[in-house]
């Protein structure tokens, strides 16, 4: 579930005090507000198995957000770099 992580392996808080977890095992970014209890998939949604697909990873291992929003994702299972825009 969103209130659940499974592997864990990189954190980042955003400008706004939002802090996305790198879901590695569950293949997934999660973003947690201040005071939340359960977390919001933004990356990787559909499903928690592994893909190759644009929108599956495969063992994240680290983020970065660039001055415009975008989020790159370390798809480390697939030897790529994977980037989503990030609503607010």
């Amino acid at each position: 579930g969103l209130g659940q992580l499974y592997n864990p392996v990189a954190v980042k808080i955003d400008q706004n005090g939002y802090l996305y977890i790198v879901d590695q095992s569950n293949n997934r970014i999660l973003r947690w507000g201040s005071n939340e209890c359960m977390g919001e998939c933004i990356a990787a949604c559909s499903t928690n198995n592994a893909g190759s697909n644009a929108d599956r990873l495969n063992a994240p291992r680290d983020i970065a957000f660039d001055s415009k929003k975008f989020l790159y994702v370390a798809d480390a299972g697939n030897r790529r770099v994977q980037k989503f825009l990030v609503q607010s």
